[in-house]
């Protein structure tokens, strides 16, 4: 057997932030692309064309600008509108900090299915923060983006 990569998107935008407290953000991943196995939407919305086993690989760089106290940052999976798995919480507490979130799982998948990443700002925290791109300053090196997603099955 080996792994063929189906899809690799990154998002160009340089943030994506919710718009408030307890305002939940649909995580978008870049332009739109589509395969026989998967449609990525530019929204960040990805459709199973094909019913079979899939890995997700998901990253999202996580942080905040300004602000201050803790923020209380959230992330989720969602199948067809609903909650898939637990929430990943990140306190971000001064404005200098960023953190890597990663998250990669083998699932079998039936075709139709639906699957979106949120991030959200709970109001437990401060009103700050969210995804952003992070750039090295050397010239030989890539930006790390907002958020990315990789696609693949088995052959």
């Amino acid at each position: 057997m080996t792994i063929e990569r189906l899809l690799d998107a990154s998002s160009t935008a340089s943030t994506q932030l919710p718009s408030g407290l307890d305002s939940p953000l649909q995580i978008e991943f870049g332009v739109a692309q589509s395969n026989a196995y998967v449609s990525l939407s530019a929204g960040g919305a990805l459709t199973i064309n094909t019913a079979g086993l899939y890995r997700l690989k998901v990253n999202a760089e996580i942080g905040r600008t300004g602000g201050s106290g803790t923020s209380h940052i959230f992330l989720r999976a969602l199948v067809d509108g609903a909650q898939a798995g637990r929430s990943v919480a990140y306190l971000v507490s001064n404005a200098d900090d960023n953190k890597s979130f990663t998250d990669e799982a083998w699932l079998s998948l039936p075709a139709g299915v639906v699957i979106t990443y949120e991030i959200m700002r709970d109001s437990a925290g401060n009103d700050s923060g969210g995804l952003y791109t992070a750039s090295a300053t050397t010239l030989a090196w890539n930006d790390a983006p907002t958020a990315a997603l990789r696609v693949e099955r088995f052959v």
